[in-house]
């Protein structure tokens, strides 16, 4: 007999991207997509935890956002097969010539 729930489950393999508070990287599932697959991390900095786990000490690769709807508009592009890290205002500062 087949379980009627196995249809709904949600597997690993489904999973391309993970939504988590920026100091809250310490949870069992975002360990497990952080370190064993290519799931997308999204770190929300607007949502402050107890945990204080930043997935950059825990050597988990992540994208930095402000907010849960900047995390949806990173969510889509990611989706549409856009590089994340170039949606981000990250540029490096430019040398002063003298």
């Amino acid at each position: 007999m087949q379980d009627r729930r196995a249809h709904r489950a949600i597997f690993a393999q489904d999973v391309d991207a993970v939504i988590v508070p920026a100091d809250a990287a310490g949870g069992l599932g975002t360990l497990f997509f952080g370190y064993e697959t290519k799931a997308l991390i999204i770190a929300v900095e607007d949502n402050k935890t107890k945990m204080k786990a930043e997935p950059e000490n825990l050597q988990i690769d992540c994208v930095r956002v402000g907010s849960y709807l900047e995390a949806i508009g990173m969510l889509a592009a990611h989706r549409a097969g856009v590089n994340p890290v170039s949606l981000t205002a990250h540029v490096p500062s430019i040398a002063k010539l003298e």
